[in-house]
């Protein structure tokens, strides 16, 4: 049966669908910011030519000034691109930390499992009802079989801590990349989607050339912010090996478990499976004078 997701992996995915729906949102910009500019370039360049005869230079000053906005323009389309190709970039591999969390969780799983199979192997005990060779040797096998039993769920929980752990430090990362890619699309939009209020607000050409570079610096920054976050799980990933090296210590580590496998019923010297088993402790005959005989505890 499929598990109800945590609180974290609710939050992850939150985050992962917000942040690709700002992706889509951050490819739509540069065609607003073309429309945005050529709005602007077709309002300097209907100002000055309506004034000529006031002011006979205002042509050339004008196309001074749209060569201004066409640059500021390429500017801001160069850095919300670089955002996208990242975001983009970014984007199949947002959802590993899930990944780390559902393994996580499986590992807990298991350890409930174990815990189980160690109830039932203490119901099962029969060490306190009979006596004699056949009575020592089920003793050795269970002590062999009840260390892992002990060990592994304490190292079943260590290895989940671990995987949750790596995935919790991405999450405040996410957090960030959203919040700075909407404000990338709040930004560009409140600037180029009102051209029309923009344009009445404008008293000069130089106050055009003021608002664009105005958006230019905040959209450079804000693409920064935006890689430098990106690098920064990227960072975190690396220094997340720390705890994918307690995991691979817990793995070599654990105790009650040779070569990584479960302890046999019978040590090796006698035999193999359920053979080595009746060797191991006899025919189940009470006396018979081999060394598996045993009676009950009076």
């Amino acid at each position: 049966m499929t598990q109800p997701d945590s609180d974290a992996q609710r939050g992850f995915r939150e985050k992962i669908a917000f942040i690709r729906e700002k992706k889509d949102r951050i490819g739509d910009l540069p065609e607003k910011v073309d429309t945005y500019a050529g709005y602007l370039v077709m309002h300097v360049r209907s100002n000055s030519y309506t004034n000529v005869l006031v002011n006979p230079l205002g042509p050339f000053t004008a196309e001074d000034t749209v060569d201004q906005i066409w640059s500021e323009r390429d500017k801001i389309k160069n850095a919300i691109g670089e955002t996208w190709d990242k975001l983009d970039e970014l984007d199949p591999d947002l959802e590993v930390p899930l990944k780390f969390i559902e393994v996580a969780n499986e590992w807990r799983t298991m350890r409930g499992y174990v815990i189980a199979a160690g109830a039932d192997f203490n119901e099962t005990a029969l060490a306190g009802e009979w006596e004699g060779a056949a009575a020592g040797t089920y003793a050795e096998m269970r002590t062999r079989q009840q260390v892992p039993l002990d060990s592994l769920p304490l190292d079943f929980d260590k290895i989940a801590s671990s995987l949750e752990m790596i995935a919790s430090s991405e999450l405040t990362l996410y957090g960030d990349l959203a919040t700075k890619a909407q404000e990338l699309i709040t930004k560009v939009e409140e600037t180029t989607v009102d051209y029309i209020k923009s344009l009445i607000d404008f008293s000069s050409f130089a106050g055009i050339v003021a608002n664009l570079k105005a958006l230019t610096t905040v959209t450079e920054a804000l693409n920064s912010f935006i890689l430098g976050l990106v690098r920064s799980m990227a960072d975190a990933a690396k220094n997340n090996m720390i705890e994918g090296n307690k995991i691979a210590q817990i793995v070599d580590t654990t105790k009650g478990l040779p070569d990584n496998k479960w302890p046999t019923g019978a040590k090796k010297a006698y035999g193999e499976g359920a053979e080595g088993i009746r060797e191991a402790i006899g025919d189940g005959s009470t006396q018979d004078g081999d060394a598996s005989d045993w009676t009950v505890k009076q």
